[in-house]
């Protein structure tokens, strides 16, 4: 009977502990491929929330682009509405030889050159100042009496002559006269 009854016994305890084994087995079969399933899930929710955001930094870098294009327009746009041909400080320079030349008594031409190159306005309006320095300083010191250059074997006219020109990425602006120059002794 103790036989029977451990074998009865036996048999019964090693097939519910198979069962039991089984469905431990089943419950961690169950977890680990609901854990594989969420985890393939938000792989794939981040592999398509990397997609969209390339999407927008594509976007974001054309539109960028883009700004900065029109940025680089305006800015050019504004530059060239600033930009005014040296020609208008060149007339500005005309009346105050003339007033020099009377006060001198001597005559004297203006002739310019390269009155289409452009400056900006505040430039051209910060240039006034020494240029008639400079144009004064011709007629006076630099351009001789109309007798004395007639002697000279000039034309009893004086000349000075503005000069503007672009060169190696810079405006260049020259005044020079015909006159004998500054007696230095």
């Amino acid at each position: 009977t103790r036989g029977s009854a451990g074998s009865g016994a036996s048999d019964e305890h090693p097939s519910s502990g198979t069962s039991l084994f089984s469905d431990l087995e089943l419950d961690r079969y169950e977890d680990i491929n609901i854990l594989a399933r969420s985890l393939t899930e938000i792989t794939s929710d981040i592999s398509e929330v990397q997609q969209q955001m390339r999407l927008v930094l594509d976007d974001l870098g054309q539109d960028s682009e883009q700004f900065s294009g029109t940025v680089s327009d305006i800015q050019s746009e504004i530059m060239e509405a600033r930009m005014v041909p040296v020609d208008q400080l060149f007339i500005r320079l005309h009346g105050p030889v003339r007033d020099a030349a009377e006060r001198e008594s001597k005559d004297v031409r203006v002739t310019t050159s390269g009155e289409d190159v452009t400056l900006d306005k505040n430039i051209v309006d910060e240039l006034y100042t020494p240029l008639l320095h400079l144009v004064r300083n011709a007629v006076s010191h630099g351009i001789e009496s109309p007798e004395a250059r007639q002697r000279a074997g000039k034309p009893a006219q004086g000349q000075v002559h503005l000069r503007a020109r672009a060169e190696s990425g810079q405006i260049v602006l020259e005044v020079s006269d015909d006159g004998a120059g500054l007696d230095l002794p």
